[in-house]
C-alpha cells in the first residue's frame, strides 16, 4: 500500500467515526451552539464570505465547492432559509459516512479525494477549504490543485491550523506518532481520555503552579491504565510532557 493510499485509508475511517451516526456530531453542534463557538472554524470570520456567497448567489448562478465538507456545517449554513435560488453546492470528503447527512435538493455530497481534482463537477466560483488543507501529505500541492478548478475571477478561501511554538509542536508530533497508528476506536477513546485530563487540569489565569501540579496529579491516578501508559510513553518529549513523568514518579 502506498503512503497515499495508507492517508485515504486511515483518514476515511477516523472521519467515517467522526462526523457519523454513532457520535452524531452534526445534531450535537445544532443543539449544543455555545460548545460549537469553541470550534476554531467557528472563530474565524466565515460568516462574511458565507453572506458574500448567498446574496451572489440570489441573483446568479453560483457553483460552489466545499473541499473537505466534514458533516455539513458549510452547507448548512449556505442552505439555510432562504435558500438562495442560483446556489448549487457540492461537498466532498473521504469519509463513509455522507449518507447520514440530510441535504437539500440543491446540494450533493459525494466520497471522494480533495488531493484529486474532481473532474466534470467543476469548475468553481467559489472553493472553501476549511480546516483541513493541512491534514492532506502535501498541503502545497493539494492548494494548486483545488486552485486549478476556480472559474476564472473565482475565489478560493482556505484555513489550516497556525504553527505554534516548538514545544507545543513537539508534543503534538510525539501524540501523533503514538496515535496514529491505533484502531479508530482507540484512538477516540485515548483523546476522550486526553479531552478528560484537559478539564481536570483546566484552571482560570492565576491559579498557582502548585495546585495545577496537585490537580494533574489527582487526574493521572484516576485515568485509565491506557492512559498511563501513553503518558510513560512520550515522557521523552520536552517541557510539558516531562510534567508527566515527574508526576507518575510520585506515586
Amino acid at each position: 500500500m502506498s503512503s497515499h493510499e495508507q492517508y485515504v485509508k486511515q483518514t476515511a475511517a477516523h472521519y467515517t467515526k467522526q462526523w457519523g451516526a454513532d457520535l452524531d456530531f452534526q445534531n450535537f453542534v445544532k443543539s449544543n451552539p455555545e460548545a460549537a463557538k469553541a470550534m476554531p472554524s467557528r472563530q474565524l470570520p466565515w460568516e462574511d464570505l458565507f453572506a458574500r456567497i448567498r446574496s451572489d448567489a440570489s441573483s446568479r448562478r453560483v457553483r460552489v465547492y466545499d473541499a473537505a465538507c466534514g458533516f455539513g456545517d458549510i452547507m448548512n449554513k449556505l442552505t439555510a432559509s432562504p435558500n438562495p435560488e442560483g446556489l448549487v453546492y457540492f461537498g466532498m470528503d473521504l469519509h463513509g459516512s455522507l449518507d447520514d447527512i440530510e441535504r437539500p435538493q440543491n446540494a450533493a455530497l459525494i466520497q471522494g479525494d480533495v488531493t484529486k481534482p474532481v473532474g466534470s463537477s467543476g469548475p468553481f466560483d467559489y472553493i472553501l477549504c476549511r480546516a483541513a488543507i493541512h491534514h492532506t501529505p502535501n498541503p502545497a500541492e493539494t492548494y494548486r490543485t483545488l486552485a486549478s478548478q476556480l472559474t476564472p475571477g473565482g475565489t478560493i478561501a482556505i484555513t489550516a491550523y497556525a504553527k505554534k511554538a516548538p514545544m507545543r509542536e513537539a508534543v503534538d508530533d510525539e501524540l501523533r506518532h503514538q496515535i496514529v497508528p491505533m484502531e479508530s476506536d482507540v484512538a477516540f477513546a485515548v483523546a476522550n481520555q486526553l479531552t478528560r485530563l484537559g478539564r481536570a487540569t483546566y484552571r482560570p489565569a492565576g491559579t498557582g503552579s502548585r495546585s495545577r501540579l496537585i490537580c494533574l496529579s489527582l487526574a493521572l491516578r484516576q485515568a485509565p491504565i491506557r492512559f498511563r501508559a501513553l503518558s510513560i510513553s512520550i515522557s521523552s518529549s520536552a517541557g510539558t510532557i516531562l510534567l508527566f513523568r515527574s508526576v507518575i514518579a510520585t506515586w
